[in-house]
């Protein structure tokens, strides 16, 4: 379409690509989108934006090794990006790199204190290692600043639970599950 005209005639340009990884992504296609992303890395390879964009598209795709691997270099790129640094810790968390993890979010609690994203990162780091009563206060902190974070309450109820408290656990969970219907199978993924 109008998109790869563009391209065709402009084939450095950045928002071409952009788009038209957006379309593929929508029709989950994760090559083509990713081959994009590649593009956008080649036209500008000492930013950080396309190792992120790329490193999104493969965690939407499954492939977290990726992008992990990718928000790595994005890090590397941009040191003092918050959302770098959390994007990395997300990805780390889930892979189990737990110590690397929660030095990426307190890192990029470092640059942004009151991030809610980088919050509930940390703590969904925290409720993997066991440290229940921190998980706990990173996940309020996070929903006193977004108190509708699906995610949060749903961890937090998770952490309340490991302490034995049923009723809290049950309303945090109840709470996250009333704003995201899908949270029990999109949590932690």
């Amino acid at each position: 379409g109008d998109i790869g005209l563009a391209l065709g005639h402009n084939p450095d340009f950045v928002r071409g690509y952009k788009v038209r990884a957006g379309f593929e992504t929508a029709n989950r296609d994760w090559n083509g989108a990713l081959a994009d992303a590649g593009q956008l890395i080649r036209i500008q390879p000492n930013s950080e934006d396309g190792y992120s964009f790329r490193a999104q598209l493969y965690a939407a795709s499954g492939d977290l090794v990726h992008a992990y691997d990718d928000q790595t270099v994005a890090v590397k790129l941009a040191p003092k990006s918050a959302a770098a640094l959390n994007n990395k810790c997300w990805f780390g968390a889930i892979l189990g790199k737990l110590d690397d993890a929660l030095d990426d979010c307190d890192s990029a609690l470092d640059i942004a204190p009151k991030d809610p994203a980088a919050l509930d990162s940390r703590g969904f780091v925290r409720l993997k290692k066991g440290q229940w009563d921190r998980a706990i206060k990173d996940y309020t902190a996070a929903l006193d600043t977004r108190p509708n974070m699906a995610s949060s309450l749903y961890g937090r109820g998770l952490a309340k639970q490991q302490k034995g408290d049923k009723a809290g656990a049950d309303d945090d969970i109840a709470a996250a599950e009333k704003i995201d219907k899908n949270i029990v199978q999109r949590f932690g993924k």
